[in-house]
């Protein structure tokens, strides 16, 4: 009997035991290295991700991290990379390999490959491109397993490889082009010995621009004294100056290569080599030394059997000879010869560009006729933005109101929509300044200003032209939804998209913006939408101002009017509020001006050394703080650093007489600077002004800080946009 009860009180406990481990297990079962999942993933998106320092991996499971989420392995990858622990890094890209599945299981196997070939274990890197391209047989891991094979010298392997590589072709069905190919080939067949080997360096050398690759292949032909002995005195002077090019030493480019510039040397007469020839010419500073060269090698081409492709690039490179020299007329008759060479439309337009260019180089005014003459044959007209910018700067420095009347209709229809606005406005607003006679224009003036909302291309001159016919801007009364203008509206988010709005899930909110960014036209507008809020929801309101930026750069997207509040959002306000009544600031412009500068983030430094929300040179922050009676403020403190840049503003106001578009100007570029634009467009109206101005950024700074102002001016405060206008640009 009591040996039963003994075995019945025995049996209880060890029930009760049971029970307890099992609850135990239980608790411990749903835990990531003894935390909970959602305390886990909460650390990381406050950025606390010390505590992944502390953990002994040698008695945790790693695989404990699918607790938290599908695909986790793949995220924590990029948190270990950033806590500079590389080995977990790849252990988790190797789990979610493993473990994963589809789009995450595929990228992680791409950056696998990429880790080991980094590292340069070629063998690991091999092998894990074999293993992933029999299940995601993709060009970017086959191009991973022939890095690998070519750095293990397995040479055979790497030869066949690049024939299976060719057969990958762009969307469109064209080759893909990877220079870096033919190396590797001429490598390879250079360390089998292989017939033929010889005349893939020579090809390498005469066929490609001078680049890395020129310097690589030198690299390895030194390696072996002997190899260099199965090409001719020319070819390896002609290997030696090409890698000089790549490496900038240009004039020692052009004493290796004096030998075959006396001769005239079938080698050097490639397109390529002519290319570089006419770089070096210019790099070394005796351009017209290249031009005579350039001069008698077009006769010598022209009399023989010079091909399409020499002529284009003689003519071309004696075009910029010329140019550099300051001999523009000439350098225009090399251009012009050079588009008569080529039926290619690339090199049709940049053979335009030089035109118009040189022209302008000599004669702004002369440049228009050359627009009538060319404008309907360019292809891209996005290219000649630049050139097109500076011919409307140097019309209104001029004061060529005819002029600028007949380049826009020269360029209407043929033009990028924002080039084309600012000249429709440019036009409108001389007509409206009585600088131009309605009769030397061909359109009104309020046609061109409705001509400028219908190109919708540029806010800046969609406000002032809506200000002028007085209408406010459809921008600033929001779209009833995000969508790219002319686009479908997608229903379900692509596996990129899933895979970026994982990121934030996991703290990453760098990564999420920087892998939007790079795909920006297959994100689907709710999701950068989305993003967006995340971003500044998170603390990251650079990033997120960024992103929609782009977006409404790049794809077109219309924003709504909750959207337009992300766009312009008020941080710091009760700061910025009390500084800009106290320095008597507008508080739109103020607020415009904070933005435009640092995008609210309060540690930015400007490559140039500007510091802060108002991005202040220290030197001029130490300048205004003694006068203020600021002793050592900290530029990097949000109201510190507004009040330096609210009083420096106020200050340049009082300078200007009040002209705050004169103060921004100054504040962008300096007092001295707009007191010498000023005298010297001082006949200007405002508008026309900023047209003038010979700094394209100030430019672009005043175009930047109007939008703003005019929008947190209608946002927030009930302005009327003509009212922030004009107080920017007065006179308006």
């Amino acid at each position: 009997m009591h040996t039963l009860r003994f075995i019945s009180r025995i049996a209880k406990k060890a029930g009760f035991l049971l029970v307890f481990l099992l609850t135990l297990s239980s608790c411990f079962s749903n835990t990531v290295w003894n935390l909970k999942p959602d305390d886990f993933l909460a650390r990381l998106q406050r950025g606390d991700v010390a505590f992944l320092r502390t953990i002994d991996y040698k008695s945790v499971r790693l695989d404990e991290v699918m607790r938290l989420g599908p695909n986790a392995p793949y995220y924590l990858s990029y948190v270990y990379t950033d806590l500079g622990m590389p080995e977990l890094a790849r252990a988790m890209l190797r789990m979610e390999w493993r473990r994963g599945s589809g789009f995450w299981q595929e990228e992680a196997g791409k950056l696998l490959v990429t880790d080991y070939i980094r590292d340069g274990e070629y063998q690991k890197a091999e092998e894990a491109a074999r293993q992933i391209f029999a299940v995601y047989p993709g060009r970017d891991v086959y191009r991973g397993l022939l890095v690998a094979l070519y750095w293990q010298h397995k040479d055979g392997e790497v030869l066949t490889a690049l024939r299976k590589i060719a057969s990958f072709r762009n969307p469109d069905g064209t080759p893909i082009e990877d220079r870096e190919l033919a190396l590797f080939q001429a490598v390879a067949s250079a360390r089998l010995d292989a017939a033929g080997w010889h005349q893939l360096f020579t090809k390498l050398f005469t066929t490609q621009p001078a680049s890395d690759l020129q310097v690589r292949a030198m690299e390895f032909l030194t390696q072996d004294p002997t190899r260099e002995s199965g090409f001719s005195a020319q070819e390896l002077s002609l290997f030696g100056a090409k890698r000089d090019i790549a490496l900038g030493k240009f004039a020692d480019a052009l004493t290796a290569m004096k030998p075959l510039v006396d001769a005239k040397d079938p080698l050097l007469l490639t397109a390529s080599n002519l290319g570089d020839l006419g770089r070096a010419y210019v790099g070394a500073g005796t351009p017209l030394a290249g031009a005579r060269f350039f001069t008698g090698l077009i006769a010598g081409l022209r009399a023989g059997t010079g091909s399409e492709s020499q002529l284009y690039t003689a003519y071309e490179s004696l075009g910029r000879l010329y140019h550099d020299a300051g001999y523009y007329g000439d350098a225009i008759d090399a251009y012009t010869r050079a588009l008569g060479a080529t039926t290619d439309a690339a090199r049709q337009d940049r053979m335009i560009w030089y035109i118009l260019s040189s022209e302008l180089a000599q004669s702004p005014a002369g440049t228009v006729p050359l627009l009538r003459a060319y404008a309907k044959e360019w292809h891209d007209p996005s290219f000649f933005d630049d050139v097109l910018g500076e011919l409307c700067t140097a019309l209104v420095e001029g004061h060529r109101w005819k002029t600028l009347a007949e380049a826009y209709t020269a360029l209407d229809g043929y033009a990028d929509k924002a080039i084309l606005s600012r000249y429709a406005f440019v036009v409108g607003s001389a007509i409206h300044s009585g600088l131009l006679r309605p009769s030397d224009a061909t359109e009104t003036e309020s046609a061109l200003f409705s001509h400028v909302i219908q190109l919708d291309a540029n806010l800046y001159y969609v406000f002032l032209a809506s200000a002028r016919l007085d209408r406010v801007p459809s921008f600033l009364t929001g779209a009833p939804s995000l969508i790219p203008a002319g686009a479908p509206r997608g229903t379900e988010n692509t596996d990129r998209e899933n895979l970026i709005m994982g990121f934030l899930s996991y703290g990453l909110y760098r990564e999420a913006y920087g892998m939007a960014r790079d795909n920006l036209r297959q994100m689907g507008p709710a999701t950068l939408d989305l993003l967006a809020k995340r971003l500044t929801s998170e603390g990251h309101l650079i990033q997120a101002l960024r992103l929609l930026e782009a977006a409404l750069d790049t794809a077109g997207f219309l924003p709504t009017a909750e959207d337009l509040s992300l766009l312009y959002p008020q941080p710091y306000l009760s700061i910025v509020r009390q500084i800009a009544q106290e320095n008597q600031l507008k508080l739109p412009v103020f607020y415009a001006l904070v933005r435009e500068e640092s995008y609210f983030d309060p540690k930015i430094v400007s490559a140039a050394g500007a510091v802060g929300l108002s991005q202040l040179m220290p030197a001029t922050a130490q300048d205004i703080s003694h006068r203020m009676r600021l002793k050592d403020p900290d530029l990097t403190k949000p109201a510190e650093n507004l009040a330096i840049g609210g009083h420096y503003l106020a200050q340049l106001l009082e300078r200007f007489d009040g002209n705050t578009g004169q103060a921004l100007f100054a504040y962008n570029a300096g007092y001295m600077r707009v007191e010498r634009w000023m005298a010297e467009y001082r006949d200007l109206p405002s508008p026309l002004f900023l047209e003038a101005l010979p700094f394209q950024e100030t430019q672009d700074y005043g175009r930047k800080i109007l939008v703003s102002a005019v929008a947190y001016g209608y946002l927030y405060y009930g302005l009327r946009p003509v009212d922030i206008i004009k107080e920017i640009l007065p006179g308006f």
